[in-house]
């Protein structure tokens, strides 16, 4: 509708299936799969996914990264480890006491964003259980607030102001009819390892 009205836009965050019109996203299968070796690297192989929503381009492209990590590590895929959630702290909360409800609990967890990694570690906190110690958290986006949370969170970090600029500065040369020269941006992530991350127990 926003093409057929002739109005400039461009996405933020998400892309278009189409491959059409402009937007800037992050890689989000490479960061999921950085948050998905770290664990691996820490000797994890119950390896739990609270998923964003699956009609969103960065909660499939999450999931695929998570998959492929796992594949490459010969860790089989349990379905009863991915949970599809809302991008909230509350739906993380929810989640993540699913989870621990399982027979065999994970002993970490991949979250699709910080705020859905934040409600699983006060789920995991309200049923006695300590992060990094029994159960690790890595979330994604690198929001500012999980360095201030205790413990800091593990988290795959997406650039967000740059992304924000970015999109601002190609929308602006758009209203002025200026000629785009990139019109789909994708940006690298970077894994940023704080204290809700340890070795497995033996």
């Amino acid at each position: 509708e926003i093409e057929k009205a002739g109005v400039p836009y461009v996405l933020v965050n998400r892309g278009n299936k189409k491959d059409a019109g402009s937007y800037v996203v992050a890689d989000n299968t490479a960061g999921a799969k950085m948050a998905v070796q770290h664990l691996i690297g820490l000797g994890h192989r119950k390896i739990a996914h609270i998923a964003g929503f699956l009609y969103t381009d960065t909660g499939i492209e999450r999931i695929e990264g998570y998959r492929q990590e796992l594949n490459l590590a010969d860790i089989p895929f349990n379905s009863d480890y991915l949970v599809e959630a809302g991008y909230t702290e509350p739906e993380g909360y929810k989640a993540m006491s699913r989870l621990l409800l399982l027979p065999t609990r994970p002993t970490a967890v991949f979250a699709a964003n910080d705020l859905l990694a934040m409600g699983a570690l006060l789920a995991i906190n309200e049923k006695g259980l300590r992060v990094p110690e029994d159960i690790s958290i890595v979330g994604f986006d690198g929001i500012w607030l999980v360095e201030r949370i205790t413990p800091a969170l593990t988290t795959v970090k997406v650039p967000l102001n740059e992304m924000g600029y970015l999109a601002m500065n190609m929308l602006f040369n758009k209203m002025k009819g200026v000629p785009v020269e990139q019109e789909r941006i994708i940006l690298q992530p970077s894994l940023v390892v704080r204290c809700s991350t340890a070795k497995v127990k033996p």
